[in-house]
């Protein structure tokens, strides 16, 4: 029989988790991360009763003769759980789309019947990865998405599936190929960046998202900084997701190591999405879309 766990040894493993994840913040200076004031997002609170159950504070807690046990925090039990609401910003969905989730990605803002057809089977794929999300992590297995059209949906679907994921309670981040490497020039013009730490934001993750890969085209220093960020996740094991205007075996890569990795049938899932521009349309009984906002 296992021993007791006494208050004393889960005070020391929460005292072990706190100095952890303040190392880790130090370290990590740009996470933002909200603290609830009492669990420090341990998601328990310690509550101490003397002989008479009456609750005692402060120094008293240490006190012989007292009773304790710990309660999940509020933050936990209320709507306001700080932990999905850190996952949230860490995630960082442009903000058009913070609210997408399968339920609300409808393919009858399609106009083609194919166009509907290969998004309503993307959909579903997409679905099916998520939910049996497990397998992915244990295999590796990321996703292209891929799309001729600008504006077809790849970016809103990629962000359907980062908002499910943290609603899973998976840790994910999501950012454009482009922001990455302007992320990277800005070191080059700024001593206190560093570009180390820029690439190493993005091999940290255990899913990351990438949206519009190759939307830069090639050039010497941005096939080394892809190949590199490719390398270390793809060795890690890694979940990569991308979004691309490319067929894989057209990325605008000189480097042809990315897109052997992202054609390894073992580490990606390769989904077809429509060929078709979603436009926005007009409301109903209206000409100008715009006439009943300004009153024009």
């Amino acid at each position: 029989m296992s021993e007791r766990i006494t208050a004393s040894d889960l005070n020391m493993a929460l005292d072990a988790m706190k100095a952890k994840r303040e190392k880790w913040l130090k370290e990590h200076p740009d996470e933002k991360e909200e603290v609830c004031p009492k669990c420090r997002n341990t998601g328990l609170v310690l509550r101490v009763y003397d002989e008479w159950g009456k609750e005692v504070f402060g120094e008293d807690m240490k006190k012989a003769g007292t009773y304790d046990y710990y309660e999940p925090c509020t933050c936990i039990k209320g709507k306001g759980n700080l932990v999905m609401k850190n996952n949230k910003n860490y995630a960082n969905v442009p903000n058009l789309y913070k609210d997408a989730m399968f339920d609300n990605f409808l393919i009858e803002v399609y106009e083609k019947l194919e166009s509907m057809q290969l998004a309503g089977m993307a959909k579903r794929k997409c679905m099916a990865y998520v939910e049996k999300f497990h397998k992915a992590e244990e295999a590796g297995m990321g996703l292209y998405i891929y799309s001729d059209a600008k504006g077809s949906g790849k970016t809103r679907l990629a962000s359907t599936i980062s908002n499910e994921l943290t609603a899973r309670g998976k840790r994910n981040k999501f950012v454009s190929a482009s922001e990455i490497l302007g992320e990277i020039q800005d070191t080059w013009h700024d001593q206190s960046k560093s570009e180390t730490k820029v690439m190493n934001t993005y091999i940290e993750p255990n899913v990351l998202i990438v949206d519009d890969f190759g939307a830069k085209g090639s050039k010497d220093w941005i096939d080394k900084r892809f190949q590199y960020l490719m390398e270390k996740r793809y060795g890690d094991n890694k979940i990569t997701i991308f979004t691309s205007n490319y067929t894989v075996d057209r990325l605008p890569f000189d480097d042809n190591r990315i897109a052997d990795r992202i054609s390894d049938v073992e580490r990606f899932y390769i989904i077809k999405m429509p060929n078709e521009t979603i436009r926005p349309r007009p409301r109903k009984g209206s000409n100008d879309p715009f006439r009943d906002l300004f009153g024009v």
